[in-house]
Order: structure tokens, then sequence, then C-alpha cells
């Protein structure tokens, strides 16, 4: 599989699809930019120049043309999603389901819960839906399962939605690992990433405990994001 390589200088991103992301602080205090002037200012331009994609805002989201030209474009061999809520809250299934997608080695969805008004929002669409559509777009499993099955060779998603700055800790930490080295295949990349996880949320609250850093240590949420699951073939090598 070394001729699908994976590596951080390319990438086809959708952002924050729903256009919901604001700088307000949730109930913890946020310290992560809105998910378009992250990845736009300061994801895309740190790791490479072929990083292109669709960001949503409040006045213009990504249409369905436009989410499926992307999917299907020569620059859509890595994929990211990056943004609150799961993949299948912010597009639809249909949008996917049409699409073949064999050409895609690895989607990273890096998917976060999102501010208070956001969250609400998202709460209020879902209880509008069927318990089944609502179970499905908000399961951690679905949206991997949804693009293994249209040839998505490598899905990495969390098991939890976890706090915004979390999330971007981890994105900026994966790309690191996929540009720096240290990890031979995407599944060792992540366990890696897991144990390394479990240490920082250690050290954070045994110095909360000892009150070294009152006001200044992050209280994570009870499930970091990166409790994550690799779908399909974790085998897929990271380029040096």
């Amino acid at each position: 599989l070394t001729s699908t390589a994976v590596t951080a200088s390319s990438f086809a991103y959708i952002c924050d699809a729903k256009g919901e992301e604001t700088p307000e602080s949730g109930p913890y205090q946020r310290v992560a930019k809105p998910a378009a002037e992250f990845i736009q200012n300061d994801v895309a331009p740190k790791y490479g120049k072929d990083w292109s994609g669709l960001v949503g805002t409040s006045s213009a989201l990504p249409s369905t043309g436009q989410v499926q030209k992307l999917l299907m474009s020569n620059t859509s061999r890595q994929l990211l999603w990056y943004g609150p809520g799961r993949m299948l809250q912010g597009i639809d299934a249909s949008t996917v389901s049409p699409l073949s997608l064999g050409h895609v080695c690895f989607a990273g969805l890096f998917e976060h819960a999102g501010d208070d008004a956001g969250l609400r929002q998202r709460r209020s669409m879902s209880n509008r839906k069927a318990a089944a559509q609502r179970d499905v777009e908000e399961s951690a499993h679905a949206s991997a399962a949804l693009l293994g099955a249209r040839g998505v060779w490598c899905t990495a998603v969390p098991l939890f939605l976890g706090h915004v700055d979390a999330c971007a800790d981890g994105l900026n930490s994966i790309l690191g690992k996929l540009s720096g080295g240290g990890a031979a295949t995407i599944g060792e990349m992540f366990m890696i990433e897991r144990s390394e996880i479990a240490g920082r949320v250690a050290s954070a609250a045994a110095a909360a405990a000892d009150g070294k850093s009152a006001g200044a240590v992050r209280v994570p949420l009870p499930h970091e994001p990166y409790c994550t699951v690799v779908y399909g073939i974790p085998s897929l090598v990271v380029k040096k």
C-alpha cells in the first residue's frame, strides 16, 4: 500500500458545513478559533499548498452539488471533515450514497461537540426527525460505514464528541505525525495519539488537583474526541 501513502500536504476538506460555529464560549473556556478561520488561516497554510475545500458560513452553505464535486475531484484522495456535530448532521447521506469513492484512501472525521448555541440548534433539528434517522445521524459509526460502503479505504472517527479545543489540538497533533513521521501506518499513528492524550489528560488532572495552575488548565469533557475508531484498512502507510 505504499503507492497510497497518506501525507499531510494534500487534503480536500469540508469545514462546518452548516455554518454554525461562533466565537462564543461553551460551558468550558474555549481557546480554539471558529472552524473556518482555524482551517483556512492556520492549518491549511501550515501543511501544504494542495489543500482545498468547502466552508459553511452563516450566510452561505455548501450545496449538494459542490460537496459531490469535491468528493469526486482528483484532490480528494485524502478527505478531512472538521466541525461541530457528526458528518451526517452536516451533509445528507443522500449526497454521498450515489458516489463511487474508491479513489479516496483516507478520511479523517474530526467532529466535536461545538458551542452551546450550535448544540441546541442540532438538538432542536434532531427532535423533528424520526427516531431511526436521528439515531443514524448521531451515530459514531454511520458516517464511516457509509464512506466505506462507497469505497473509502480507511476512515478515522471519534467515538464521542469532545470539546472543540481538544479536537483542534488533536487535528494539529495528527497532521504533525503525518508530516513528521513517528508512525508507520494510520492504525499505529492513532494508537500513539490515544496514548499521548491519556498522558495529557492525566497530567492536566494532576496539575489541577495540586492547584499549580488554577484557572489555566482546560478541563476536558468526560470523553476526549480521540477515543478514535479506525475503519477499513489501518495498514495504510504514513508517508515519511
